[in-house]
Parts: structure tokens; C-alpha cells; sequence
């Protein structure tokens, strides 16, 4: 929902290089990753990574307004060229966004036909936020024995699902 934190976290299976963008529900196109300018973007294989990491000084907060969201991951072993869109672009998407990511990938990342280099897409969908939603608070206060990890949980569309009473 609008307001809400998230957190974006990727692997890769070889060391690479990277690059997250992604088009908001304004068809605005942002650059995820890497996080600032200089960063040539290089992921060691078969680690997560996490955008904020947990001592960030950012949070990543969805905007709106409602709409579908896209996010598009690309992997190259050569180093890529990076846009310089850190604090946003000037590019807007008005048509097919599927067909649109074609084009940023071929014209900004070198990313055409027969391309060298790995995609990966998701989307999510930006609801209005409403004072009745039920609304999360995560407290992460893990004593020094504990032990934590990722848990991937897919449900059908209309599920709720609740961990230890946290949505």
C-alpha cells in the first residue's frame, strides 16, 4: 500500500554485474541498483542481497498512486554502463511497459537482440491506503544465540497470511 516500506532482495547463481531499475505506477523510471553514483554494480554469486541493507540510512517507500509497479533486473559478466538516473529520470513510459523495458534495455543497457546478458521482471500492484487496513509493525529485536534467515511464502490471490501474529 501506499506509504508502506519494502525491501527488494536478489541473488544471482556467478559473480556479475547488475543493474535494478524499475517503472513506477507514474511510468517514472528510477535506478534501484547501484545505490550511488561510482558503484560499478559488481554481486559476488550465490549471496542475497537486499535493497536497503539493515544499516542503511534510506528507506525505499512505495508512492503511488495506485497502479501496477514493474521491476526489471538485469546480469552481465562484462561491466555495464549505468544511466545516471540516482535521483530519477526524465524518461516516462506512456505505452506497452513490457515493450518499453525492450527499449530501455537495448538503448541503455546494450541489451538487444541476442543479448549477453541475463533479465529478470517482476511487478506489484500500489493500493490506496486506508485507515481500516490492519497495519504491519515489524520489530526486529533478535537476541545474540538467535539464528535468522529468509522464509519465501506464495499464496493465491486473497490470502492472508500471519507469522507469529505478524501480518
Amino acid at each position: 500500500y501506499q506509504g508502506e516500506n519494502i525491501t527488494i532482495s536478489f541473488r544471482v547463481n556467478k559473480d556479475c554485474y547488475v543493474a535494478i531499475y524499475d517503472i513506477d505506477t507514474r511510468g517514472r523510471i528510477n535506478l534501484i541498483y547501484p545505490t550511488q553514483p561510482g558503484d560499478n554494480g559488481y554481486v559476488q554469486g550465490d549471496r542475497i542481497y537486499r535493497i536497503p541493507e539493515k544499516y542503511d540510512d534510506y528507506e525505499l517507500t512505495v508512492q503511488g498512486p495506485a497502479g501496477v509497479e514493474y521491476l526489471q533486473i538485469i546480469a552481465s559478466r562484462e561491466p555495464l554502463e549505468y544511466p545516471d538516473w540516482f535521483n530519477g529520470s526524465d524518461i516516462i513510459c506512456d505505452s506497452d511497459p513490457y515493450d518499453f523495458m525492450d527499449y530501455i534495455n537495448g538503448v541503455y543497457f546494450g541489451c538487444d537482440n541476442g543479448c549477453p546478458r541475463a533479465l529478470d521482471l517482476t511487478s506489484f500492484t500500489v493500493k490506496e491506503w486506508h485507515d481500516y487496513y490492519f497495519h504491519p509493525v515489524h520489530v526486529y529485536d533478535y537476541p545474540y544465540w538467535s539464528v535468522c534467515g529468509s522464509v519465501y511464502v506464495d499464496y493465491p490471490f486473497g490470502a492472508t497470511i500471519y507469522i507469529d501474529g505478524i501480518y
